[in-house]
């Protein structure tokens, strides 16, 4: 069996944007009515309130389940990006950027 990982945008994150997550799904439902292993790659975007949080990987994790796609979902979090620049910056530089990011909940 082919496995295939979609690496979407944005879907799990908006998760009032039904039609946004249509245009995906689709494409995992046929790559699976094809026979092919399809897993779910994305990255949420920093929300700074955690209920917030919750409610979208919650409702996502939903609306996966409901398709057959429980335990094929793949998501992670990058708080900060990263550069030459950014990863020399000093400890008060870097604080700033976790607050401003994510509410200074993850570790950048």
């Amino acid at each position: 069996m082919t496995a295939v990982v979609l690496s979407v945008n944005k879907v799990a994150s908006f998760p009032d944007g039904g039609g946004h997550f249509w245009v995906y799904l689709q494409y995992a439902l046929g790559l699976r009515q094809l026979g092919c292993e399809v897993y779910w790659l994305e990255q949420l975007r920093p929300v700074r309130d955690p209920d917030r949080r919750a409610y979208v990987i919650a409702t996502f994790q939903d609306r996966m389940k409901q398709f057959g796609f429980e335990g094929r979902t793949l998501l992670y979090a990058r708080c900060c990006t990263t550069s030459s620049k950014a990863s020399r910056a000093s400890s008060p530089v870097r604080a700033a950027r976790r607050r401003r990011c994510c509410g200074g909940q993850m570790s950048c």
